[in-house]
């Protein structure tokens, strides 16, 4: 059956709204409806792309293991496209949903893996990103030494010098000396 693509790129749209709007159920609904339109175009990645803004919502919306099932399959299929950037996404996005659900070891890897990938297409503001839900990961799996280092890491690799960026430089800092290390 032939969709037309503009009513998935409407609902793509009433997706983000609604997702801006913090109507997170109603936006994974949209986003999941839209991934189905793609899916029947035969466009898996606009429809894995989808998959991946529902998993975002369904992570907002409290719902982890629905996220989870959401991603699941998406960086492979951006593998498959060649599509590096959204493959990287679909990877932090995996392993947030990881995460979420309970699931430390494996989001651990997923996370790896993006940040690999982020560092080698040169995108500094994800790989920021990522370090950061890295090291919160670690923090959160009684890794104090390695989330600090994971910090510095993403705190040295430049990007933002707003008050908070600075902030947390300082405070990164001061628990390197706390913990020796500085």
């Amino acid at each position: 059956m032939t969709q037309d693509p503009r009513t998935a790129s409407s609902l793509e749209a009433e997706g983000q709204r609604a997702f801006r709007e913090g109507r997170f159920a109603e936006a994974a609904d949209a986003f999941a409806a839209a991934e189905q339109y793609f899916r029947d175009a035969s466009d898996r990645s606009r429809a894995a792309q989808m998959a991946n803004n529902r998993s975002v919502a369904l992570l907002q919306a409290g719902k982890p293991r629905l996220a989870l099932e959401a991603v699941h399959g998406t960086p492979e299929v951006f593998a498959e496209t060649g599509e590096k950037g959204l493959r990287a996404q679909a990877l932090g996005n995996l392993a947030a949903a990881l995460e979420a659900a309970g699931e430390p070891v494996e989001a651990e890897k997923r996370y790896l893996e993006a940040l690999s990938l982020f560092e080698e297409l040169g995108d500094e503001d994800n790989r920021h990103h990522t370090l950061r839900a890295l090291s919160r990961l670690q923090l959160g799996r009684g890794r104090p030494y390695e989330a600090a280092a994971t910090l510095q890491a993403a705190l040295s690799g430049g990007g933002s010098r707003s008050l908070k960026a600075r902030f947390s430089r300082w405070l990164s800092r001061v628990v390197g000396r706390l913990l020796g290390s500085g």
